[in-house]
């Protein structure tokens, strides 16, 4: 996928996060909601939502980048043409890299060569 993280690859539109949330398969980890919908064709795309009951602008920046790198390095394990909006829950200002990947493991397919997370970002 290469070192960016292009605006094709997320959901921008507020109507594009709510179309996601009624219509999505939710799983819940520790640290966050994970929201999948299928579509029929296209890149898969991220959405990424943190409150401010996570932490300030520092701590969200902060997820929102782990978060992101992670969609990034896995980009190619994960299934196509899916939409995907992470919430990050109130303990995520504490989340590790690590943690990160074991988390959102559930993204990628369980048939799938598993990638290892050894990339320390913290």
């Amino acid at each position: 996928m290469g070192q960016t993280f292009s605006s094709r690859l997320r959901l921008l539109r507020r109507r594009e996060f709510l179309r996601v949330w009624s219509k999505g398969k939710k799983h819940h980890t520790r640290h966050f909601i994970i929201v999948m919908q299928e579509r029929e064709s296209g890149p898969t795309r991220l959405g990424v939502t943190v409150s401010k009951k996570v932490g300030g602008a520092v701590v969200r920046n902060r997820v929102k980048r782990l978060l992101r790198e992670y969609f990034r390095i896995h980009y190619d394990h994960l299934p196509p043409s899916v939409d995907l909006s992470i919430i990050a829950k109130r303990g995520a200002s504490r989340v590790e890299y690590k943690a990160v990947c074991e988390e959102l493991r559930v993204l990628i397919d369980r048939t799938a060569t598993k990638t290892p997370c050894s990339k320390d970002l913290s």
